[in-house]
């Protein structure tokens, strides 16, 4: 694992502990990064409760279905399994895809939303009320880019939330709490992680 290697690094060992420490000792509050009404770091069971209470018809993402609002059949042994669920809804008068990724490692958490807005991603007149919506909210982009097939525009929310606005064949933004994945993952790997003066890193961060 990349965290593990780098831990190990004598050279990068201090800037990776003060890091996950930082990481491990901030509020939840402190960590998330909101779309609508789903905030990363929820687990499963508040998400399946956001949805029920706002008839949201949440599922597997891959699965057809013709609900309209929350519907029970679907959180079965498959959604628990996931780690992508969505649902359909509409968003700025656009059909919209709507996908919360979860981290793989009980207990699963979501760390990412993604929201695929249907439609011409050429659409100047949307793209200029798109930018508009978001630099009022998350101040001018922090960098713009071009990767292959399609444009980023790129923001920053505190240390570890990211927004990426992709203009691919259809506008897709990006919610990604990066520090949700980072923290799964390093419970996960627990016994594996380094330790100072015989003491897990982990419960270091509880102090």
């Amino acid at each position: 694992m990349y965290i593990h290697s780098c831990l190990c690094k004598g050279g990068e060992l201090r800037k990776y502990l003060l890091m996950f420490i930082g990481l491990l000792s901030l509020p939840v509050s402190a960590m998330a990064i909101q779309f609508d009404m789903w905030e990363t770091g929820m687990s499963q069971a508040e998400m399946i409760a956001v949805s029920a209470s706002n008839d949201i018809p949440l599922k597997k993402v891959g699965i057809t279905s013709t609900s309209s609002g929350f519907n029970p059949q679907y959180i079965n042994t498959d959604f628990y399994k996931a780690t992508a669920v969505g649902y359909e809804t509409t968003i700025l008068e656009r059909n919209t895809t709507v996908v919360l990724k979860l981290t793989e490692v009980e207990p699963k958490k979501l760390y990412e939303i993604e929201v695929q807005m249907h439609g011409e991603a050429n659409d100047e007149k949307f793209n200029r009320e798109l930018m508009e919506i978001l630099t009022n909210k998350y101040g001018p982009p922090m960098k713009t880019f071009n990767e292959p097939g399609h444009k980023t525009i790129a923001w920053q929310q505190g240390d570890y939330g990211q927004i990426f606005w992709k203009k691919l064949s259809r506008p897709v933004i990006v919610y990604r709490d990066i520090k949700t994945k980072l923290i799964t993952e390093l419970r996960e790997k627990s016994s594996d992680i380094v330790q100072i003066n015989g003491f897990s890193i982990l419960d270091i961060g509880k102090f």
